[in-house]
């Protein structure tokens, strides 16, 4: 007697969106809450439970990367586009229901809150223009905009790692949601002030670590480092400054390399992707739009 998997007579998925809703992590989520709770958030209402739909979101995220291969690839073919596809369908999803939790649930913490600003974004790249533009709303009206005004004063000037994390959150923020180019020159000059205050963390990083915490922090800080080096290179990709493919490699590189050295700091992981992948598809769009006009 064969026995024949129940998967072997499915169809191939047919839409980007199908393929999302298949994922494992979308499917452990009882489907009517799942369409009530993302009905919510598309209403702008705000939702019942906020772990539940914090719980949305990461299922959609988790989903989401199914494509960020054909993404960095760029690969041609039905596969690779549907791949692209989901990858935009569930960046969408869980940029609405991460929306309708609003940046202040990140916590009382003004580096947290940059972070998940920052994350949020980054998914709207990812899902698309229109995405983007409701995100950059949501955040430029309060309470949001008082939240983050009163989270990048915190981190002002401050040597303490949380106040260089959140100042490179906000900057990453303010990147991908294509700024003018008097803004982005701003945002050269601040990246350069960072990167300034990063190698002169240098001399002191030579020494032998104290104990573990130390040697954490080290490599946080280098993640860190990595992650303005990557912001760099998207500003050099903004201006025009270099060939697009090997600028979008070596920002994947720079991405890669934070996220290898942190393993375990899982929110700092999955802020390194998303930013990646926002600033992949906000190049990725820049070039299609370059192509297609006359």
């Amino acid at each position: 007697m064969t026995l024949v998997s129940p998967l072997s007579s499915l169809a191939p998925p047919a839409s980007g969106a199908e393929l999302v809703d298949r994922h494992w992590a979308v499917t452990t989520l009882p489907p009517a809450r799942r369409h009530v709770v993302l009905d919510r958030a598309r209403l702008a209402q705000p939702l019942d439970d906020v772990t539940e739909g914090a719980t949305h979101a990461t299922a959609y995220e988790y989903a989401a990367l199914v494509g960020r291969d054909a993404l960095r690839s760029g690969a041609g073919g039905p596969g690779p586009a549907l791949e692209r596809e989901a990858l935009r369908v569930g960046a969408e999803r869980a940029a609405l229901l991460r929306g309708a939790l609003g940046v202040a649930g990140s916590g009382p913490a003004p580096e947290p809150v940059l972070r998940d600003a920052a994350r949020l974004v980054a998914l709207g790249a990812v899902a698309g223009a229109a995405m983007l533009a409701d995100v950059r709303r949501l955040l430029a009206a309060p309470p949001a905009r008082e939240l983050l005004e009163r989270a990048e004063e915190s981190v002002g000037d401050g040597d303490e790692p949380a106040a260089e994390a959140g100042r490179l959150w906000a900057l990453w923020r303010r990147l991908l949601v294509l700024p003018s180019p008097d803004e982005l020159a701003h945002l050269v000059a601040q990246l350069a002030a960072l990167r300034e205050r990063q190698v002169g963390d240098a001399p002191r990083a030579a020494a032998p670590p104290a104990d573990d915490d130390e040697l954490r922090a080290r490599f946080r800080r280098e993640a860190l480092r990595r992650l303005g080096d990557a912001a760099g290179v998207l500003t050099l990709a903004l201006r025009d400054r270099g060939e697009a493919d090997a600028l979008a490699r070596e920002l994947s590189a720079h991405c890669a390399a934070a996220r290898a050295g942190v393993p375990g700091a899982q929110g700092l992981v999955v802020t390194a992707t998303w930013l990646e992948l926002g600033a992949l598809a906000t190049l990725r769009r820049r070039r299609e739009a370059g192509l297609a006009t006359p």
